[in-house]
């Protein structure tokens, strides 16, 4: 994520929809554990999100090496059951307006 981007962090956020008119916003970030039976299937969803951005633009003459490495970690990191697990920080953003305060008068 580009280091100006507003998702980056939930005060750029805030800060960026008050900018936009919005009154109130509230973020509530909850924590989300994804659990993967091994390697196989942790690759299989990396290639199913957005982080297949970075694969696609490993170079094909380094992809091997790369993929080898990571498996390594991933060894690494497995559970007794050969399970892994993925920690995710999931934000939920409310933005209201401001109520009007013009009265509408009907005909």
């Amino acid at each position: 994520m580009p280091e100006d981007s507003p998702f980056r962090s939930v005060d750029a956020l805030h800060t960026m929809l008050k900018e936009a008119g919005y009154a109130s916003v509230e973020t509530d970030e909850q924590q989300y554990v994804t659990r993967f039976r091994g390697a196989h299937q942790w690759w299989d969803w990396v290639w199913s999100t957005a982080g297949r951005m970075f694969w696609e633009g490993v170079p094909a003459s380094s992809m091997e090496r790369a993929k080898a490495a990571v498996d390594a970690e991933l060894d690494r990191l497995r559970a007794p059951d050969g399970s892994l697990t993925n920690t995710s920080a999931v934000r939920f953003t409310i933005a209201r307006t401001q109520p009007s305060t013009a009265t509408e008068t009907m005909p």
